[in-house]
C-alpha cells in the first residue's frame, strides 16, 4: 500500500510548489488594481448590489 500512497502523493507534492513566473504575474496585476483603485479608476460594487443581481437572474 505505501508504494500506491506514493503514486498519489508525489505529482500532489508537485502541484504545491509555486510557479515563480506565475506568482510574479499576479503580483503585477495586484498593483495595478491597487493603484487603480487608488486612483479612482476601479468600478467597486457593494454586496448589495452583486447580490441582488444574481438573485434576479
Amino acid at each position: 500500500m505505501p508504494r500506491n500512497r506514493n503514486l498519489v502523493e508525489q505529482p500532489l507534492r508537485q502541484l504545491d510548489v509555486p510557479d515563480p513566473h506565475v506568482q510574479e504575474m499576479w503580483e503585477g496585476v495586484v498593483r495595478n488594481r491597487i493603484k487603480a483603485d487608488a486612483e479612482g479608476r476601479l468600478a467597486t460594487f457593494s454586496c448589495e448590489e452583486v447580490m441582488a443581481k444574481y438573485r434576479n437572474q
